[in-house]
């Protein structure tokens, strides 16, 4: 792989035998941070689909970075194995400056805050029911 920023080589990917081909494709659109930090809560059901979590969890944007728009934006959201992209249109912004979602995606009941708290800076808060987390791991630092 090519960083195209720098022109050097980022990674190198295993091929096979056999390749056939070159793919190139732009970098994952993202937000980039200054710093992140986080706090999860995660519960698991006793069955499927009946996993819960909540985060809490602050950025900071790069002056650089792009003007966040949860309104007119998608927001995908990771946590361990569940992965939900809340589509442009979805957040509501409020009288604050905040933007807030509350709805159901994919059977998973989901409420998300995402709030200023200074110049670049936000919190972004999140809560989820009925989600899938099959197959994340848990380690403690």
């Amino acid at each position: 792989m090519i960083d195209t920023a720098t022109n050097t080589v980022a990674t190198t990917v295993a091929v096979g035998g056999f390749p056939f081909g070159v793919g190139i494709m732009p970098p994952p659109q993202g937000v980039p941070f200054l710093a992140f930090s986080a706090q999860l809560q995660i519960h698991f059901g006793r069955r499927p689909n009946t996993d819960a979590f909540t985060l809490q969890s602050s950025f900071t944007l790069s002056s650089t970075a792009p003007a966040i728009g949860p309104v007119t934006q998608p927001v995908t959201l990771q946590v361990g194995t569940f992965t939900t992209t809340i589509p442009p249109g979805s957040f509501k912004k409020n009288r604050n400056g905040s933007f807030t979602f509350v709805g159901v995606i994919g059977g998973v009941s989901l409420q998300a805050v995402i709030a200023p708290t200074g110049t670049l800076r936000y919190a972004f808060l999140a809560a989820a029911q009925r989600a899938s987390l099959t197959g994340t791991k848990i380690r403690f630092r």
